[in-house]
């Protein structure tokens, strides 16, 4: 019996002290009496306040007037069609350096064929440096070839493969043949 007693008065006590120092949460819209115009605080939907107004009569809050949720607009960008600005000259310099790299491997491995460049491997020297050298120009040659004409460009009508373009013009006195380029 004395434990009984003794939960009650302690949740008594703990349900006295929860309530103690409460205040009732404040109701700006059912309060009795405002002064007219009066802004106060109020909750929105989403966690955002809103403003409440008393009415012209002092009677009431008008409702809770919320901002509009902001409007997230998908921007979609299309990729811009491209093509290379030089396909012949771009593969002519991926060939280049493709013969340039297999040109320099060549010359490598004829030049050190031999035991050093001695008198009877100096044929395989000689010829593996002149290889060496031209495959190296070759390579270098090719890079800026590939570079300039692999650069992506955007597409203006049709890609044709040209880079020119034949137009025809008429004039009083005959005709003729424009070309772009």
């Amino acid at each position: 019996m004395r434990l009984r007693d003794t939960l009650a008065a302690l949740a008594s006590v703990l349900l006295f002290a929860s309530t103690a120092g409460a205040t009732p949460p404040a109701q700006p819209s059912s309060a009795p009496g405002c002064v007219p115009g009066v802004q106060v605080q109020c909750a929105c939907p989403g966690g955002a306040t809103g403003i409440q107004v008393c009415s012209g009569e002092g009677s009431r809050f008008e409702a809770c007037a919320c901002a509009p949720a902001p409007v997230v607009q998908a921007s979609v960008t299309m990729p811009t069609a491209t093509r290379r600005a030089n396909p012949g000259l771009w593969k002519a310099g991926i060939t280049l350096m493709v013969l340039g790299e297999a040109g320099v491997a060549v010359g490598i491995a004829l030049g050190s064929a031999g035991e050093g460049c001695s008198e009877s491997h100096e044929g395989l020297c000689v010829t593996g440096g002149i290889i060496g050298v031209v495959a190296a120009t070759l390579l270098v040659t090719g890079l800026p070839l590939a570079m300039i004409g692999g650069k992506r460009v955007p597409v203006h009508g049709p890609a044709t493969g040209r880079d020119w373009t034949p137009s025809f013009v008429t004039a009083p006195g005959g005709g003729g043949v424009r070309w772009t380029f």
